[in-house]
């Protein structure tokens, strides 16, 4: 028995596919430019920041670098809980010192995940066309993509954001409601 949606698989998953290489370039172009082009000011905190936290987990830092990427770090504030900075900070320690196309594959890395389960929750909700559709402009809208290669908490909150929606639908999918489950009344 053969399945007539075979062709159909190959066509959208292909596409799957470009769009999120697609969105993944037009992220990762001009990955070493200073981070300039989107909300610099945020930027330069939060490189401030995820220096301050790489010094003061290198060994080898002298007193003067942990003094100094303190007092930095410091004269900018403390907003939210560094989440992003520490990531970015211990993947300065893996590559060996500051880069800030660390923070630029990270932010593209958590908007590609968020991309993946945009995609699986709109094929399941609707069809694999209308995925791919949201997908596209999910990706490759410009103000997306200038959004998501700034080194800001953004990225990371909308992939979480996403990624908790998709999980909230792929348990309504599983679960079912008794009638004991809810005693609200």
């Amino acid at each position: 028995m053969t399945n007539t949606n075979q062709p159909q698989f190959r066509i959208w998953s292909a596409l799957f596919i470009i769009f999120l290489a697609l969105g993944g370039l037009l992220r990762l172009l001009d990955i070493t430019d200073p981070p300039l082009d989107f909300q610099p000011s945020r930027q330069l905190r939060n490189s401030l920041v995820a220096r301050e936290i790489y010094y003061s987990l290198l060994p080898s830092a002298t007193t003067e670098q942990r003094e100094a990427s303190a007092t930095f770090a410091l004269s900018v504030g403390k907003y939210e809980p560094p989440v992003i900075e520490t990531i970015v900070a211990i993947t300065y320690l893996f590559t060996g010192g500051e880069n800030i196309a660390s923070a630029r594959v990270w932010e593209t890395l958590f908007w590609l995940a968020a991309g993946v389960a945009l995609f699986d929750l709109m094929r399941r909700a609707i069809s694999p066309w209308a995925a791919l559709a949201g997908l596209a402009y999910y990706l490759v809208l410009p103000f997306s993509v200038q959004a998501s290669r700034s080194f800001q908490p953004d990225p990371l909150m909308t992939s979480a954001f996403v990624i908790g929606i998709y999980f909230l639908y792929r348990w309504s999918e599983s679960y079912t409601w008794s009638a004991g489950a809810c005693s609200c009344i």
